[in-house]
């Protein structure tokens, strides 16, 4: 791996996973050793502006050098600097995460593609909807790695665990099996620790074959399937 151009310095907005992530890239090399049997070369403060074609074919992208900017807030943003170069091409993959929609019944925030909400409860401090809480790229829009998504989710379950206590002021809320039942009554189907520990297992197993640290499932009708064989086989 190869990194071409100025690493982003280390922001005092960014979080420790991200600054740890910058600190890492930095430490990479700037030109080809020679040794590895691919390369990658990742280019910083570059916005992709136009795919270029010959007779229906790719043959380059155009993209325009950016430069980060500080906002009012404090946050930062890549602004385009008029700098335009095309790098030549024989195959483009589009990897820019999603745009998320809609939820029926929720405040949506369209600008940015997300669920408004105070650190994973749905809604603003002063206009919340109870029992609503969001985690991921709905939450945050399509940005960060895995270790984001982490920190992401363990925010949104602190928030939860912390309004468990005004739940369970509500005599409905004393029956733990309550949910349960809720969930058998509208026909939902449910995954347990036990359920979830049995995909794991069976993506760890299929990675191990192909030399990977997991194999996993890409749809939900896969990974239910997997455990009823898993259940049918145990009996």
């Amino acid at each position: 791996m190869v990194v071409e151009g100025d690493v982003p310095e280390p922001h005092a907005e960014l979080t420790a996973a991200a600054r740890r992530n910058l600190e890492y890239l930095a430490t990479l090399p700037r030109a080809p050793s020679g040794r590895a049997e691919r390369l990658v070369r990742l280019r910083f403060f570059a916005l992709p502006r136009r795919v270029l074609g010959v007779e229906g074919r790719v043959s380059g992208v155009e993209i325009e050098r950016s430069a980060l900017v500080v906002q009012p807030d404090g946050s930062l943003s890549a602004q385009p600097t008029g700098e335009v170069e095309t790098l030549s091409c024989g195959l483009l993959i589009r990897s820019i995460g999603y745009r998320g929609t809609p939820v029926g019944g929720l405040p949506f925030d369209a600008a940015r593609g997300v669920i408004p909400n105070d650190r994973g409860r749905v809604g603003t401090p002063g206009e919340r909807v109870p029992r609503c809480y969001v985690a991921g790229w709905i939450k945050r829009g399509p940005v960060g790695l895995l270790g984001s998504n982490k920190q992401d989710a363990r925010e949104t379950v602190e928030a939860m665990l912390a309004d468990r206590g005004e739940a369970l002021a509500s005599r409905s809320a004393r029956r733990p099996g309550r949910v349960l039942e809720l969930l058998a009554e509208r026909g939902i189907r449910w995954v347990s620790y036990r359920e979830w520990a049995c995909i794991d297992r069976k993506e760890r197993a299929a990675g191990e074959k192909l030399g990977k640290v997991r194999e996993k499932f890409c749809t939900v009708r896969s990974m239910l399937l997997a455990i009823d064989e898993s259940s049918s086989g145990s009996q």
